[in-house]
């Protein structure tokens, strides 16, 4: 084992996304401050890079040329001479254009082990703020960025404005927080709502109560098969349950596993309905009686 003086950086590795890392993370200044050429540089050596989309349509000007720039401001005087006022906004499908190629082309020129993020900071909206952001999100997926960084005034419903997207799952997404009770709050917002049974509840209900009941009725008709004795119709319906698990004390074992554990299941699943009741973002035991599911006010988006 080598001593902390022997140590090198390429001696520790961050897993990530079946990807093994060096643990370098550059930040994502804006405007272009962390350009793409950093970005690049580190993820060709094994880190993981970050740029900004921070005015993304003026940069992707400057940068390619393009005129998404030009257009609002001659869209903004038109406007202005027609109606005396300056209300123009922005299209959000030109926002996401440029996001496309502006971190397209940084993708583009990407090398080595490493990754490349974008780091979104919700606060810079152009006018309609979720649809901007939204536009913005979309936009570094279609480009096929490694990952999205979320920050500076992170909005409850972000994962949800690009849940849609095709590359939802494959990019790697982070938030910024300063604090855990931050964070608590964001992932909990963050989480879907349902009326009923969350997947994992549907199938924790699912391999017990039916399942399992399957599995406690059969062993037990078969204990009961073998009281009344191997040459009866009791044991010609059931015997195969003997066969199935082996023995005699297979099957009673795996019976009494199966009813302390229907035991178990139910203590826990009853705090659990008390718990979330008190402390989660819905109405839990009173729907029962009720049959209206409710959300309370400050946990829903």
């Amino acid at each position: 084992m080598k001593s902390l003086e022997d140590l090198r950086l390429d001696d520790f590795r961050l897993e990530l996304k079946g990807r093994s890392l060096v643990p370098i993370m550059q930040g994502g200044m804006g405007v272009n401050i962390s350009t793409a050429e950093m970005a690049q540089a580190v993820a060709a050596r094994g880190g993981i890079g970050h740029v900004s989309d921070a005015m993304v349509p003026d940069l992707a000007d400057r940068l390619f040329g393009t005129g998404f720039t030009r257009m609002k401001a001659l869209a903004c005087k038109a406007l202005e001479r027609t109606t005396g006022e300056a209300g123009f906004h922005f299209p959000v499908e030109k926002i996401r254009e440029a996001a496309k190629l502006y971190l397209g082309r940084v993708m583009e020129g990407r090398t080595g082990e490493g990754r490349i993020h974008v780091n979104i900071m919700e606060k810079l909206t152009m006018n309609a703020s979720l649809e901007t952001l939204r536009a913005r999100l979309l936009g570094a997926l279609d480009a096929g960025v490694d990952g999205i960084s979320l920050s500076a005034g992170l909005h409850a419903g972000s994962f949800a404005l690009m849940s849609g997207h095709p590359r939802f799952r494959d990019a790697c997404l982070g938030v910024v927080v300063s604090s855990r009770r931050a964070l608590n709050l964001f992932m909990r917002k963050s989480a879907p709502e349902y009326a009923g049974h969350n997947p994992l509840a549907q199938l924790a209900m699912f391999a017990m109560f039916v399942l399992g009941s399957f599995v406690i009725i059969i062993t037990g008709l078969a204990l009961y098969a073998q009281s009344w004795g191997w040459d009866t119709s009791w044991m010609a319906w059931f015997g195969w349950v003997f066969v199935l698990f082996g023995d005699a004390q297979a099957v009673r074992t795996v019976h009494h596993v199966m009813m302390y554990g229907f035991i178990l299941f139910s203590i826990a699943h009853i705090y659990m309905s008390f718990r979330e009741d008190v402390m989660g973002g819905a109405t839990t035991l009173s729907s029962m009686s009720t049959g209206l599911r409710m959300f309370k006010e400050d946990h829903h988006g």
